[in-house]
């Protein structure tokens, strides 16, 4: 089992962790998946807003609506959706000092597998309740629904295989620079998005 420093004094003993410490370990990673895939989520439908308005506008044939009247409707109600995503990920621990860096790989890596899977099942299953949720509101809503499975599914792909072993070889490799524990959220969000493009693509 690994080693928790404790940073209360002049000098850092190791200590050894308790359960309590592993539960809140793995919650602050919870928080922090969640906090990346509304991000992710956030950005991508911000962005499908923006291309109703451009197809609207005819700056672009995109056959995203039917009409002026649809695509005002449609715009607001995705681009409120997209804010709301991004509101909530920011009044979460994003920016703030991760609870994870006082605690050695092995432990951050399995908590964060741990929670990108979690938390991209669930997102998954939420786009399979979508459609009846969704029914009847214009057809550019499917994109809507896509991008939610498609966030879930890059998680439990790209970034499970891809993005968290990245983090921790930034950790393993460059753990005593300041600007690692900058970098690792922040890399986790590129290969999410990436992935979910790549997916809808």
């Amino acid at each position: 089992m690994d080693d928790v420093l404790d940073l209360s004094g002049e000098q850092a003993q190791p200590v050894r962790p308790r359960a309590r410490d592993y539960v809140a370990l793995l919650g602050h990673a919870i928080a922090n998946a969640a906090d990346i895939a509304l991000l992710v989520t956030g950005t991508a439908l911000i962005a499908l807003a923006a291309a109703v308005v451009i197809d609207g506008f005819d700056f672009a044939t995109l056959n995203l609506t039917d009409g002026t009247g649809a695509m005002f409707g449609s715009a607001m109600v995705i681009g409120v959706f997209g804010a709301f995503a991004l509101g909530v990920a920011a009044e979460g621990p994003i920016g703030h000092r991760s609870y994870d860096w006082r605690y050695s790989g092995g432990p951050v890596i399995m908590a964060r597998m741990v929670a990108v899977l979690a938390i991209s099942l669930l997102m998954f299953l939420l786009g399979g309740y979508l459609p009846d949720i969704l029914d009847g509101l214009p057809f550019v809503f499917e994109f809507v629904i896509e991008i939610v499975r498609n966030v879930g599914l890059a998680g439990m792909t790209f970034v499970l295989l891809i993005g968290v072993p990245a983090a921790a070889g930034l950790r393993y490799f460059y753990g005593g620079e300041p600007w690692v524990e900058e970098l690792e959220l922040p890399l986790l969000y590129a290969v999410w998005v990436i992935a979910t493009m790549v997916l809808m693509g």
